[in-house]
Formats: C-alpha cells, structure tokens, sequence
C-alpha cells in the first residue's frame, strides 16, 4: 500500500500467532480505513499469514520473547502513517465507527493518544465495556510497556502528550474462546503476570492485572491481595480508581466479606457516581444479606445508569451493560419479596410495553403475577404468551383467570374459541354450559348441556 501525503494517513499495527479462524474478519473491519498493514507474526503454524497477505498486509516474522511490549513496538517499526492503530485478531472494528476515526486523522505533531471503548462479548453473548488507548500518533516517541497488558498511555504521558476521549468501539470476541486454546492462553498469562509483578513489584497495574486473573479464575483472596497493593500504591486515574475498587468489592462479596465489600462500592458510587457497576455490587451485596428494600433501591439506580453506558459515556475503565428488562424482571422479584407489590405491577407493565420479550421471561411474569394475585396483569401477559405462541394452554389458562375475577362474559368468549379449535373437549363443554348458566342464558346452558 503506497502512502501518499494529501490526507492523514493511518497504520494498522498487529501481532498474531495462529489466528486463521479470526483475522479475516478482523482485517474486513478495517478495509476502507487504514492505508498500510503491519502484522508481525511470532510463529503461526496455519494460514494465518496467508489470509493477512490476501489483504495486502506486510508480513515481518519475530521470535516471541514473552513480552508483548516488545512485539508491539517491532511492528510500529515499520508504521509509516501519521496515524496507528493497534488490534487483535479476535477484535473487529465497530462498522458504526468508521467515520468517526476517520474524523480523529490530523496533522497534529504532538504526542496525542485516544481511548476507545472495548466491547468484550461473553460466551453467553453478553457484553461489557472496557477501554483502551488504541489509536495514537505515530513518529514522536510513543512506545509500549508492561510485558503483557500492554500500554502507551505512561508513554504519551512522559512525553508531555495529551489522551483524548472517543465513542469509537472496537469488538473483542476472546472471552468466546473455549477448549485447548484457551487453557494455552490462560497459562501463558498466569506466567507473564507473574513475571510481570515480580519485575516491577510497585507498578500498580500489574498487580491489579494479576489481581484480574485470579479474580477469574475464582481464587478471590489472592486477587485481594494484589488488588489491595494497587489500591495503595495509588497510581491511577480517576476512571481507573473507579473499576479498581469494584473489582475490590465484587471478590470482598465473593468470600463473605459483605461489610468491607460495601465499603469500597460506596467509594466507587462516591469517585464516580454515572456508573452501573458499583450499584450492581450494592444490589448483589444486600440481595445476599436479604436486604430487598435496599436491593429495590439499587436496581432503580441501574436503571438510572443504563442509558449512559449504553451510549459509550461511562467514567471508570470497566463498567458492565445489562439489559434493561433483565433488571426490571430483578427488581420484579426483590419488589415480591419486599413486599412492594405496587412496584411490582408498574414493572411488569414496563415490560410489557417493550417490543420484545422472550417467552421465558414472558412465562416467569406470568407466575408471578399469579403468585401476587394481579389476575388483571396475568391475563396482559397470557395473551401476549398466546399471540407469540398460538399454544391453546394459555386459552384455557386465561378461561381459568376470567373465571377467578368472575368476569364471566370474558370467560365464555375464551371458551367458545376454545370449543371451536376442539368441539369434542367435554372440559370446555362443561365450562360453557356453568358459564351460560352464571350469566342466565340458560337456553344455552341447557343446548351445552345436552352435548355432555
């Protein structure tokens, strides 16, 4: 790719080993936004540097050192941008982003830097979001650090720089990982952090990363132990400080330790009040202590909260999405067991009025409606059970309903549709004939009767 000079010109700078089943899509992303590919390849034994030169990429080989720093920093080696962008394999960029990193392209001379959010897809197809410096200016002295867990923020920072806020999302599709590759790479991590912590035991990011894996892997009290050593060396930003305390408060809550656990959430609410994550700490924290009024508290706050995040506009590093029925239906079930059964029904009916429910969730407000005796909100949520479904049960479910709110008329419009779909059911005989004769027309009484 030939680099002329009439516009801004951008490097897509990449290191991979073994990608064949990831990089096409991550290279179609980007197509009709970088100008030059750099891949370094530290060893790939399939078609991973094939796909990569079919997409016009320059290939560089390098022997892996055990430091992804000094993989990075070969391959913005050979960027000849004005511009670099760094990804993985396994990430895609947002097509609703392209424009606006174009936009990003100047001539600026000074060591500038932009965070992008990370969208990181879970195996069940959940996501949260995360953020890091992605895009920099190339030729003024940037580089990477940290043998793994990458970064050019202190860089930027030691030279004076200047990093800048963007709505730019990039996809990381590495947490869907499963099997053989995964064990790999979580025991390469295990070993690089280590080393990691060992070489420079009073950085704090790398005891908060250490701290990240085990918190992972389920062993809460070691991620405790190096996540409090970061928690005092006391090197981050604001946003950063953010996420550190609630990873704090999510493993106190793990291991039991609920009073130090609120402890740092409310620090986290306090530092950095526009978040989802620190009250979803404090809902989960009293739900285990059986604090519903509290937990009915915390969830409105995450309602509050959702609009924000789902718009890129989050202020810590790492903050979680949840769908917005998932924490209606929450505050549903806290609402029954506190007593609250007002705000229960508001939520069922906010459920309702979205476009789209899915039929579990639309047979779990189907029970508890019962459960709270809101017949009126059981027949909303069967007939919509019926429109999606067509299944009869909900027919008879709503027959059933009608006749406990004694509204007979309704009833015996729900069983006459019923006797039409089934003429022989002596069941739904039987009921039309009680029916007709509740509401006095016992000409039709006695004509269902006879059929009996």
């Amino acid at each position: 790719m030939g680099l002329s000079k009439t516009l801004p010109k951008l490097s897509l700078c990449m290191i991979v080993k073994d990608e064949e089943s990831v990089i096409e899509d991550c290279l179609k992303s980007v197509q009709g936004v970088v100008d030059q590919i750099v891949v370094v390849d530290t060893g790939s034994r399939d078609s991973t540097v094939e796909i990569c030169k079919r997409y016009g990429a320059e290939v560089y080989y390098y022997r892996w050192r055990d430091d992804f720093s000094a993989a990075r920093n070969e391959s913005i080696k050979y960027a000849r941008g004005d511009w670099i962008l760094w990804m993985d394999a396994d990430e895609r960029l947002d097509p609703g982003s392209v424009e606006k990193l174009k936009r990003l392209l100047t001539f600026e001379r000074k060591p500038m830097a932009y965070k992008v959010l990370i969208k990181n897809i879970k195996p069940d197809g959940s996501y949260y979001f995360s953020d890091a410096h992605r895009l920099f200016r190339n030729g003024v002295g940037i580089f990477f650090t940290g043998i793994i867990h990458e970064q050019v923020a202190p860089s930027v920072l030691s030279l004076g720089g200047e990093i800048r806020d963007t709505d730019i999302v990039i996809s990381h599709m590495g947490y869907s990982y499963t099997g053989s590759k995964e064990r790999r790479k979580k025991e390469r991590n295990r070993k690089l952090l280590l080393k990691y912590v060992d070489r420079e035991p009073r950085n704090a990011y790398a005891h908060y990363t250490l701290g990240q894996f085990y918190a992972l892997d389920g062993d809460h009290h070691k991620a405790l132990e190096h996540y409090l050593i970061a928690y005092r060396l006391d090197q981050f930003d604001k946003s950063l400080t953010g996420s550190l305390l609630n990873v704090i408060a999510e493993s106190y809550t793990e291991v039991g330790e609920y009073k130090k656990a609120k402890e740092f959430a409310v620090k986290s609410m306090r530092l950095c009040p526009d978040q989802v994550g620190c009250y979803y700490l404090l809902y989960k924290i009293n739900n285990r202590e059986g604090k519903y009024s509290r937990c009915l508290e915390y969830l409105s706050k995450m309602l509050e909260k959702i609009p924000l995040i789902e718009s890129g506009r989050k202020s810590i590093s790492t903050d979680v999405v949840v769908d917005e029925i998932k924490v209606l239906y929450t505050r549903i079930l806290c609402g029954v067991k506190a007593g609250e059964l007002e705000g229960v029904r508001n939520d069922v009916v906010k459920i309702l009025e979205k476009k789209e429910v899915p039929l579990p969730l639309l047979e779990s407000l189907m029970r508890v409606s019962f459960d709270v005796r809101a017949y009126d909100l059981a027949i909303r949520v069967l007939e919509r059970l019926y429109s999606l479904s067509g299944e009869k049960k909900y027919l008879e479910m709503m027959g059933i309903t009608y006749i406990k709110m004694e509204n007979f008329g309704k009833a015996l419009e729900v069983y006459r549709k019923l006797f039409e779909m089934e003429p022989n059911n002596i069941e739904y005989v039987k009921k039309l004939a009680g029916l007709c004769g509740k509401l006095g027309d016992m000409e039709s009484a006695s004509r269902y009767a006879k059929l009996l």
